[in-house]
């Protein structure tokens, strides 16, 4: 669920290739798996959000915004992005095709040259 299909298949068919020249597979399961979040913490992150509609505040952000999604991301759709970048002036929306909720680790290269050129 949140990587794109490209991106997971390509580790299954090498799981020992480095991830971003820094880790493998193996590597970023243990990485994760040293305090993973259990099911009382999804319930606690969604309860901290239930209910919040910030979407009717956010025309009140007045300075230049990046909002980077991923064109497949289920749990932050590409159109709740959208949403956002129309309530925001001055604001610039990058959608990365091919790319799921962990953008931010399965294009890590491309979202840093995104955030670098936009500072």
């Amino acid at each position: 669920m949140s990587f794109h299909e490209e991106f997971i298949k390509g580790f299954k068919a090498n799981p020992h290739k480095m991830f971003h020249d820094s880790l493998t597979v193996a590597d970023w399961i243990k990485e994760y798996s040293i305090d993973p979040m259990t099911p009382k913490d999804v319930e606690n992150q969604g309860s901290a959000i239930f209910g919040m509609r910030l979407i009717n505040e956010i025309d009140q952000i007045d300075t230049e915004t990046l909002i980077i999604a991923g064109s497949h991301n289920k749990l932050h759709p590409k159109e709740w992005m959208i949403a956002m970048q129309e309530k925001i002036s001055n604001c610039r929306l990058e959608i990365l095709q091919n790319a799921g909720d962990m953008t931010y680790l399965s294009r890590a290269p491309e979202i840093n040259k995104l955030v670098l050129d936009f500072l």
